[in-house]
């Protein structure tokens, strides 16, 4: 197959000129020619990618030579093809003017075609080596260096600047996964693209060197002065808050001072990286400078890594667990397998020293395995003895999430100790989801199809829970300590867990909290539904034998508590005007009761401003306390609410019911529709939470509206009884049905469906009023005010008699219309009816 030809595109005004050109071209290359420079750039923008070198005359009308140049060099995508000067032998003015612009070189006339083809095969050649060379040492996306090419590059600058002191600036976009999400990777691209020119715009490549890690991470190599530093960080900062997005972008930057030239680059970026990590999550740092905490952090972290293989292979990692508690009645309800090294000379070792470490290097997955594995065994030996088995909850990092044979492995340990799935809860975190969503989505359907339940740990720490919950299928949300732990504060904590447990019910989860170390917490966590948790409130994580020895106790024993009552808020609370429960009580944006049954009386104990607004405003004859409601009670509904209320305090469940009431200062009957829920439950008394609404406007137009369906039955009977001709309006349809009187004196069918047509018809109306008929039936089905209309008409035995047309109207609350009477009777006849 030939080769295709190399584009060359000629640019000249003069026909001849161009001819000549393509003739010397025109075996090697393949020629595209334009008479002006306006031509020649819609061409060149047009072909950009094919076009191998331009061949450019100076002089020509309209768009000349020099600004052509000039804008295809201050072009980005064209300003790398090369640009070759045809010209007469002017001077070295105009040549220097030329490559000044940026022409690459430059041909004299008259033409020598081997010097032509040489001078243009070798800037080809050029741009060609140009961009291999680039493509390997350039990240792709942004064209600044790469990785690879950056770790040259900086101990070339420390070498050719051997008085100047350098820094590494480390930087990143924080929460840039969002921005993919939110606005799409190619906006993603576009930010990352607008980084890398302001990086590039200001930074010196004869002292500087910028490059692009991986995803949003960038390094620059730099000389150090704090100033210098200082100034150019606070640079990028301005201009990234300028980028267009509607979205607050905050960039990190992490700084290493150079002292040891002699360490490597990698070694370098990690430092300053270790000092980025410092201010993540900052709202008022941005940078720090990397120290001797951070040098002790990254030794730390060294020994642990030097340690870990001998220390899993000496058992100096230790399963314990800790027993998840149902909150009504704190009988334990699961557990979670949690990891400690009780190392033998330091003794413990926080999991949050070394998880991470191990999460970075990949080790995770071997102490994974480990606690897997351990915990299976546990519930063999629990299903072996006889003993009391809770299902227990095992994490899968990060790292093991993606593994390709992640579900074989939880597969082969069911098959192993032969457990039901059901005994196996798997415990992922919402970060996994962040990293390759489509893949853990497929992963968590596998393991549902073995049976396993699934559920997202630490929900609310981040900002793609939303997102999870409506693509991954699980069963349980674990609340981040977080929420709850700032529930004292004043903050939103309490709205946001009970959006949480109410997101959760309208999903069909299940809903545990962690970090539970108050009976407050426990309070609010049941009164807003989350009925599980785990904490230090309960038990700290413990070693198996005392985890089997206290579940075995607490089976046959059950919790030794005081207090012989139900409760979800104590007496206490309830009492105390400036606890949670009053609190969120007095805010609640409807009207809120509080209610004590209490030997044979119904007691209002408090409401809030709303319910006294709405429901029972103030007067002589009520204050807060209501010390019996019963009396205000028709006599009709009193039964049924007394026998609601002991069907909740029997039940402790939640009732729905609607009472008659008399409200001193409201004249008429008052319906209230209350919604009971029991918050305190004893032997001596009942107190509810009831939710009230006045639904006495609603109840009146019920009634109405049943009295006038009756009065227009009543009516339609009495009219087929007598000789006025009614018809009963159908607004669905809009036609009429006649009553056996308007059989008997006129010609009408039983159904008149096309209404203005049968009343405008010559064969019934004498002397037709077409405008006046037709007017009075639109109303008519529109529901308008009601209007009468006379009019001559032929009856049955062909006598010619004056009529009128009358209508009624019932509506239902909404106003629209129900039902209808339209009436026909003889004017002479009126003294009859």
């Amino acid at each position: 197959m030939t080769p295709l030809k190399k584009k060359i595109l000629v640019v000249d005004d003069q026909i001849v000129n161009r001819l000549l050109l393509g003739k010397i071209l025109k075996e090697d290359y393949d020629v595209v020619e334009a008479d002006s420079g306006d031509k020649a750039l819609t061409i060149l923008r047009d072909q950009k990618n094919v076009i191998q070198a331009v061949l450019l005359d100076l002089i020509m009308p309209g768009m000349d030579g020099y600004t052509f140049l000039e804008i295809v060099k201050s072009d980005s995508e064209l300003c790398e093809i090369p640009i070759l000067i045809t010209t007469q032998s002017e001077g070295v003015e105009v040549e220097i003017k030329a490559l000044a612009l940026g022409a690459a070189d430059y041909i004299t006339k008259p033409y020598n075609n081997i010097v032509i083809l040489q001078r243009i095969a070798n800037i080809i050649a050029l741009r060609e080596n140009a961009i291999l060379r680039n493509t390997s040492e350039r990240d792709p996306l942004t064209f600044l260096y790469n990785k690879a090419t950056f770790y040259k590059k900086v101990p070339e600058f420390l070498a050719t600047h051997p008085d100047t002191q350098y820094a590494i600036v480390y930087i990143d976009i924080e929460r840039f996964k969002i921005v993919n999400d939110f606005f799409g990777e190619k906006e993603g691209d576009k930010l990352l693209c607008y980084l890398a020119k302001v990086l590039h715009d200001y930074s010196d490549p004869k002292e500087m060197a910028c490059s692009r890690h991986n995803g949003d991470i960038f390094v620059v190599c730099m000389p150090n002065s704090k100033e210098n530093i200082k100034k150019y960080i606070l640079k990028i900062i301005e201009k990234i808050d300028e980028y267009p997005l509607k979205f607050r972008l905050a960039i990190n930057f992490g700084v290493y001072i150079i002292e040891d030239a002699e360490l490597p680059v990698h070694a370098m970026c990690d430092r300053a990286s270790l000092a980025l990590e410092s201010v993540v999550g900052k709202y008022d740092e941005h940078f720090a400078y990397y120290d001797d905490s951070h040098r002790n952090r990254l030794i730390e972290e060294q020994d642990i890594v030097n340690e870990m293989t001998t220390a899993l292979a000496e058992g100096q990692f230790k399963v314990y667990l800790q027993p998840k508690f149902d909150l009504r009645d704190f009988s334990i309800v699961g557990a979670e397998a949690l990891t400690r090294w009780i190392h033998p000379t330091k003794g413990f070792i926080a999991p949050d020293k070394f998880i991470p470490v191990f999460e970075r290097n990949g080790f995770i997955t071997e102490l994974d395995f480990f606690v897997w594995d351990t915990t299976c065994q546990c519930l063999r030996k629990w299903l072996d003895m006889g003993w009391p088995v809770v299902p227990v909850s095992v994490n899968v990092s990060r790292v093991d999430i993606y593994r390709p044979d992640i579900c074989d492995i939880f597969a082969g340990l069911l098959q192993k100790y032969k457990l039901p799935p059901e005994l196996l809860e798997l415990e992922i975190t919402e970060t996994a989801y962040t990293q390759n969503a489509e893949q853990l989505i497929e992963t968590v359907l596998e393991l549902k199809k073995l049976g396993f339940r699934l559920s997202m740990d630490d929900f609310g720490s981040g900002y793609s829970s939303l997102n999870m919950l409506n693509e991954v299928p699980v069963d349980v949300l674990k609340m981040d300590m977080a929420l709850l732990k700032n529930l004292d504060e004043k903050n939103k904590s309490s709205n946001i867990i009970n959006f949480v447990v109410s997101m959760a019910k309208w999903l069909n989860l299940s809903v545990i909290s962690e970090g539970v170390e108050t009976l407050e917490q426990v309070r609010f966590l049941c009164s807003v539904g989350c009925y599980h948790g785990q904490g230090y409130l309960f038990s700290k994580p413990l070693p198996i034998a005392d985890f089997e020895d206290k579940i075995l106790t607490h089976k046959r024993h059950e919790i030794n508590s005081e207090e012989s009552y139900s409760t979800l808020v104590s007496l206490e609370d309830i009492w105390d005007l400036n606890s949670t429960f009053n609190s969120l009580f007095n805010y609640f944006v409807g009207s809120l009761g509080l209610y004590e049954y209490r030997e044979g009386k119904f007691i209002l104990l408090r409401a809030n401003t709303r319910f006294y607004e709405k429901i029972m405003p103030h007067n002589d004859e009520l204050h807060p306390i209501v010390s019996d409601l019963f009396p205000f009670v028709f006599d009709e509904d009193k039964k049924g609410l007394i026998a609601s209320l002991e069907k909740i305090k029997k039940e402790n469940t939640e009732v729905v019911l609607d009472v008659r009431v008399h409200t001193p200062g409201i004249i008429g009957v008052c319906w209230h529709r209350a919604d009971l829920k029991v918050i305190f439950n004893s032997e001596e008394s009942t107190i509810f939470l009831a939710s009230v609404q006045d639904i006495s406007k609603f109840k009146t137009q019920e009634l109405g509206i049943k009295q006038n369906v009756q009065r227009v039955k009543s009516m339609q009977s009495m009219l087929d009884k007598c000789s006025i001709n009614s018809f009963e309006v159908n607004f669905e349809d809009k036609s009429l049905v006649s009553n056996a009187s308007s059989l008997k004196n006129y010609e009408l069918p039983n159904i008149i469906r096309d209404v203005a047509a049968f009343f405008t018809n010559g064969d019934f109306i004498h002397e037709p009023n077409i405008h006046e008929i037709n007017a009075f039936f639109e109303n008519l089905f529109l529901g308008k005010p009601s209007k009468e209309l006379t009019f001559q008409c032929k009856k049955r035995d062909g006598t010619i008699h004056w009529a009128k047309l009358s209508y009624n109207i019932e509506f239902n609350s909404a106003l629209l219309p129900t039902s209808g009477l339209c009436l026909l009777y003889d004017v002479c006849a009126e003294d009859k009816i």
